[in-house]
């Protein structure tokens, strides 16, 4: 946990790499650590990881990079790019891009009480109920996150995670 904490850290506070390496590939690899920080009920989607994208964006690729080398939780990670907010409630994480943020109130109520994680990237909409939302602070790539959030969505996170994040 020590070494997970450090690497965050890095990630966090070094502009550079955020500046090096592109915006969704930065994203991409967050997602795949918070993995590692949330608890998932043991019972939900027991043969693989499912990892939504709520339409067009270009971290599904970087997600797809990341799922051919690593597994979440044991499990076989799986990307699926959605397009209908039916699907959503299918993940484990949803992905919403800035382009579909308009549609978070209407993706919350679809996956509410469920075992889902929001990640969104549109400034405030932790306050509007995601879980965890990226957020440029003076140029740098950080995530907010709402522990309330989290939990009610039946959801654990680990007190490293939250110490990382900006608290909402």
């Amino acid at each position: 946990m020590k070494k997970l904490k450090i690497i965050f850290v890095v990630l966090l506070f070094t502009g550079s790499f955020a500046k090096a390496q592109s915006n969704s590939m930065f994203k991409a690899l967050f997602i795949y650590n918070f993995t590692k920080n949330i608890e998932w009920p043991v019972s939900y989607n027991p043969d693989n990881f499912v990892i939504g994208v709520f339409g067009n964006s270009e971290i599904t690729e970087e997600l797809d990079k990341i799922s051919k080398k690593k597994k979440a939780n044991n499990k076989t990670i799986v990307v699926q790019k959605f397009s209908s907010i039916d699907l959503v409630p299918q993940a484990n994480i949803v992905f919403v891009p800035i382009s579909k943020s308009g549609q978070l109130k209407d993706i919350l109520a679809k996956v509410k009480s469920k075992p889902i994680l929001v990640i969104t990237e549109s400034p405030g909409l932790t306050q509007k109920g995601s879980c965890i939302n990226f957020v440029l602070v003076k140029g740098d790539q950080k995530f907010e996150i709402s522990k309330n959030n989290i939990l009610s969505q039946g959801l654990k996170v680990s007190e490293e995670l939250l110490l990382l994040g900006i608290k909402m």
